[in-house]
């Protein structure tokens, strides 16, 4: 075999320190880093991202000591939010049983996500009790009044690019 052919074939094969289970057509994957006895809690992108065990997300939950979790479902798919959701909830309780974590049932979540695509306050804020905070880089999607009392008193972090978009 080449060194190309060999690379192809790594690359394509699935980090073993990431669990991925399909949980009803909706891909849900969790890194819990090496040396994390017990997860303090769990940051959450409820759609639209890809696992990496590299980049600032995981190196964030290495210092946290968090699990980071990702849903991803087809665009196509109706009630995306309340489908992510059980995904999650459903992914979190398999990766508890199977990677002996049992506290990831329990633990708070922090969520991140993209404009609209992210739908990370829809998904985060249905478990207002157990929601650290979210941020989003869109300020449109977020709407207080959608919210009972206790999911708009989760605290949001907003970010924003230079270039204007009507935010409110």
């Amino acid at each position: 075999m080449t060194a190309l052919a060999l690379a192809v074939v790594l690359a394509a094969e699935p980090d073993p320190a990431v669990f991925t289970t399909d949980q009803d057509g909706v891909k849900f994957e969790l890194y819990v880093p090496p040396g994390v006895p017990v997860v303090r809690g769990v940051l959450v992108h409820a759609a639209h991202y890809e696992m990496k065990t590299d980049d600032r997300w995981a190196d964030l939950c290495r210092e946290l000591k968090f699990a980071h979790a990702a849903t991803n479902i087809n665009l196509k798919t109706t009630n995306r939010p309340a489908t992510l959701f059980t995904a999650r909830h459903a992914g979190l309780k398999a990766a508890a049983e199977k990677r002996n974590h049992p506290e990831l049932v329990n633990v708070p979540l922090a969520g991140v996500g993209h404009s609209a695509g992210g739908m990370v306050s829809d998904v985060l804020l249905r478990t207002p009790d157990r929601a650290l905070t979210y941020c989003v880089d869109c300020g449109w999607v977020v709407d207080p009044d959608k919210y009972p009392p206790e999911g708009q008193a989760v605290p949001a972090l907003f970010t924003m690019g230079a270039i204007p978009d009507g935010f409110k």
